[in-house]
């Protein structure tokens, strides 16, 4: 009996043995498939993204943003001028010789579609006369010199213009812009600003706006 117990003691430690060692593999096993695992999806989420990003140049130059560039005036055969547009101005004005007012008056085609071309020149005006029509010489055209000189029914040196903002001149993409004060040796009254456009002293037409001049 005491042999057999031996004999069974022995067996059963080998037997408890071989099953902690099975175990142990098998735990070792299960532990490394689970870290496969864990480390597979760790590393797939980021295999697309690398893909994607081998098709992309590596240092890619920069683009810079092109600044807004003012366009040329296009150069074209004069055509006739509709009455042009005057855009702003001020109703009421003051002959104080400081108050600084501007004047914007835009040449036009005959349908009233604005012009933006070269080669056109603006003179802008004061009269105390409201028969604005009459007052256009007839000889207009005979040569864009003439503008510089008085009109008829003209109030001379009644605008004080900004040397950037001359009485006569080239209108830009088709735009006259004045800046000015008014003498202070105007009397009140009703006045008639007048804006003339003139292209290349072949075509030319003209506007006005009735303004309240004030002491």
């Amino acid at each position: 009996m005491q042999t057999l117990t031996g004999q069974s003691t022995t067996h059963n430690v080998g037997t408890q043995s071989r099953m902690i060692a099975t175990i142990a593999i098998l735990l070792f096993a299960l532990a490394g498939l689970i870290s496969g695992f864990a480390v597979g999806a760790f590393v797939r989420p980021n295999q697309p993204h690398q893909a994607t990003n081998s098709n992309k140049p590596i240092n890619a130059p920069v683009q810079g943003k092109t600044g807004t560039q003012t366009p040329t005036p296009t150069v074209i055969n004069p055509q006739l001028l509709g009455i042009p547009t005057i855009k702003s101005f001020q109703y009421s004005e003051n002959a104080d010789g400081t108050t600084n007012y501007t004047f914007t008056a835009q040449a036009v085609d005959k349908l009233q579609q604005p012009l933006h071309y070269a080669g056109i020149t603006c003179k802008m005006w004061l009269t105390h006369d409201g028969k604005v029509n009459n007052n256009i010489p007839p000889n207009r055209l005979k040569a864009v010199d003439t503008l510089a000189q008085p009109f008829p029914k003209e109030v001379v040196n009644a605008l004080n213009f900004a040397s950037t903002t001359p009485q006569v001149q080239s209108c830009t993409a088709g735009q006259g812009n004045w800046n000015y004060s008014l003498s202070s040796s105007l009397d009140s009254g009703t006045y008639y600003l007048v804006v003339l456009m003139d292209w290349s002293g072949i075509h030319y037409n003209w506007s006005w706006s009735q303004i309240i001049i004030k002491k």
